[in-house]
């Protein structure tokens, strides 16, 4: 198997864990769950680093520079989805 349909199965079981673990939950039940939303957060951080670069590259400060700034931005989306979450959980509207 090649290492990027490895890449695509890693992408698609974490997408399904996703909606299993969401399940038929209703939208307030899911946001008290701090258990599901864990895991449903630690599935989309399996999922952003499939997206790390697998290449080795000629220069090694290249590649660290670019890990850097992917996982600096992928913190800053999961910091931001924790945050609505949370505020949607103390019943703050859209």
């Amino acid at each position: 198997m090649s290492r990027d349909d490895a890449t695509l199965l890693d992408i698609l079981k974490a997408a399904r864990l996703v909606t299993e673990f969401k399940g038929k939950l209703a939208k307030q039940a899911f946001l008290r769950d701090i258990k599901t939303l864990s895991a449903i957060l630690h599935q989309l951080l399996v999922i952003g680093e499939t997206f790390l670069p697998k290449v080795e590259m000629t220069t090694r400060d290249l590649c660290a520079f670019a890990r850097k700034i992917f996982l600096r931005d992928l913190r800053a989306f999961v910091v931001k989805t924790v945050f609505w979450l949370r505020l949607a959980a103390l019943g703050a509207s859209w």
